[in-house]
């Protein structure tokens, strides 16, 4: 059996842990494929599916189950009984849970004082800093305000100071995102 890449990426999110996601992948047609959790966890949905007509197979995660994951790896191992009785090799996937969203935070700067403000957060990656004047519920919203609204920079070590440009920014309060 096979087990597709889960919500895209094998990472879950808290988006993803709220609303739930589908795990899918392929058999053999008409065999049951049984799934196991590093975590022990029996699926709402029950771990046990019979593979389609089409050799493909899916199982719902509800959030209640990805709670019960915990944060962190959960691995999913896959194996799959034939109308024969034959039980097939194990196959195993390794998915991350991270439902936490990173800390940042940013030194108060003043324009007049600075051309920089020092940013920091949790995890690597990139963080922008945004007037308060925007609303923000997506990356979208932040990327397509005004240019003097917002700036960005990598983040590449967690938990040390990145130097963050203010030139070019309105006078304002802003967020880190």
């Amino acid at each position: 059996p096979t087990i597709a890449t889960v919500t895209g990426d094998d990472y879950i999110n808290l988006a993803e842990s709220a609303t739930g996601f589908t795990l899918t992948g392929s058999g053999e047609i008409g065999a049951t494929l049984s799934l196991a959790f590093g975590s022990g966890r029996t699926l709402t949905a029950g771990n046990s599916v019979v593979v389609d007509g089409n050799g493909n197979w899916t199982l719902a995660v509800t959030s209640a189950d990805v709670t019960a994951f915990g944060a962190g790896t959960e691995t999913i191992i896959a194996t799959q009984l034939d109308l024969q009785g034959n039980t097939s090799t194990s196959r195993t996937k390794t998915i991350t849970v991270d439902t936490v969203a990173p800390g940042a935070s940013v030194t108060t700067a003043t324009l007049a004082q600075s051309n920089n403000a020092s940013a920091q957060s949790t995890e690597t990656g990139t963080a922008y800093l945004v007037s308060t004047s925007v609303t923000v519920n997506s990356l979208a919203d932040i990327t397509s305000a005004a240019d003097a609204l917002w700036n960005q920079t990598g983040i590449s070590v967690a938990n040390s100071n990145t130097n963050l440009a203010l030139t070019g920014l309105n006078a304002g309060t802003y967020r880190l995102y």
